[in-house]
């Protein structure tokens, strides 16, 4: 049950327990309903082993290359153990992502990088949870898509940099990035009658 009113309560107010009640439509009270319904229980579980081998190579006196790979084996299960249940997702991924950064010296204070990399952002579980909840930042039911995949993320950068003095810093750049496969909230309407 939900009672607008109540919900504009102070926070040290809304959950008193005189604001909660049975469950009845009379009450006009928070209530809180037993779920029996197994579709709606879950399991959900993510193995994450990574590991990264770096070098860092001085190829001449001006020029310093710093360069590696990460990998990252992922499992993930969601929903139900069982491969015949609907609601089952298994996903097993391994990742190689590479590294490298360049650094030219101008001269024994200025600096000149180059950098470009390769990471990965993966949905949340409950982005990914065929489940609808309801978010009460956004005040809206937010529903899960089982059909996301990992956004693949290309990172490059160049900058510039200045050291005056000890402890000083200057330093300007730019950078890009490119997202395959990002993953977006979206915003569904639903007319009263489809409620």
């Amino acid at each position: 049950m939900d009672n607008p009113t109540l919900r504009q309560l102070p926070i040290d107010q809304i959950f008193a327990p005189q604001n909660f009640g049975d469950g009845s439509p009379s009450s006009n009270l928070f209530a809180f309903n037993s779920i029996n319904n197994r579709n709606f229980r879950y399991i959900a579980n993510t193995i994450l082993n990574a590991g990264f081998l770096q070098f860092d190579n001085a190829l001449t006196n001006k020029l310093r290359v710093v360069w590696g790979l990460r990998v990252e084996d992922y499992d993930q299960l969601l929903g139900s153990v069982k491969q015949y249940d609907p609601r089952h997702k298994h996903l097993e991924q391994t990742d190689y992502l590479p590294g490298v950064n360049f650094t030219y010296k101008l001269n024994p204070k200025t600096n000149i990088r180059l950098s470009g990399s390769q990471t990965v952002i993966r949905p949340e579980q409950r982005e990914l949870a065929d489940l609808t909840l309801f978010d009460f930042e956004l005040n809206q039911a937010v529903q899960g898509n089982p059909n996301l995949v990992r956004t693949k993320v290309t990172n490059a950068d160049i900058r510039y940099e200045l050291y005056p003095r000890a402890g000083e810093t200057f330093s300007a750049g730019v950078f890009y990035k490119y997202f395959k496969d990002a993953i977006e909230q979206t915003t569904q309407s639903v007319s009263t009658e489809q409620k």
